[in-house]
């Protein structure tokens, strides 16, 4: 996930503000322009430190630039959907707490669950007009991002709702990072 969150910070730093500063915070961070990393270089520093580097670069905070990148990912990935895409998203089983006015969220977010790896997330209906994304062990950049991610797929959606992250569960040091989207 750290490197869709990589890709997703250089899209929309490229598109919004250029490529020159794309290098600047490249260079600042100390990873490569090109974002390939050697091989058995991990991604995740690579990650922290390009983030750090471009909120300081571009005057704004970690999670709203996470933020923007996660609408920025939205953006690309849903004009890539297909009219199978779509179809291929479930209802709620009969037996699931209602989501109410969150029905097309959750339809449309098991898309983006097949984009970040099936076995990395979850999607559960909390009942009450919400939802609950459950990242295993994802970090705080990733559960950032994700808040941006589902902001805009709620928006995408026409649907008002509060997007905020839960506060993780931590169980035999595997932390399970949490976002709740509940319908306003």
């Amino acid at each position: 996930m750290h490197g869709r969150l990589i890709e997703s910070l250089e899209g929309h730093v490229t598109a919004v503000h250029g490529g020159a500063v794309w290098r600047a915070i490249c260079a600042r961070a100390g990873a490569p322009e090109d974002g390939l990393l050697t091989p058995g270089t991990g991604l995740q520093p690579c990650a922290y430190a390009l983030v750090h580097a471009g909120a300081d670069a571009l005057g704004i905070s970690r999670q709203t630039l996470l933020e923007a990148c996660g609408a920025f990912w939205l953006e690309c990935q849903q004009a890539a959907w297909t009219a199978a895409d779509r179809a291929a998203c479930s209802p709620l089983p009969v037996d699931a707490p209602a989501v109410g006015r969150l029905q097309t969220v959750y339809a449309l977010a098991q898309n983006v669950l097949r984009q970040f790896g099936a076995d990395n997330c979850m999607l559960l209906p909390t009942g009450h007009d919400a939802i609950e994304v459950q990242l295993p062990g994802a970090g705080a950049l990733v559960r950032e991002w994700t808040v941006g991610v589902f902001k805009a797929l709620s928006q995408a959606a026409g649907v008002a709702a509060a997007v905020r992250e839960v506060a993780s569960d931590e169980a035999r040091g595997f932390a399970l990072h949490r976002v709740e989207v509940q319908a306003c």
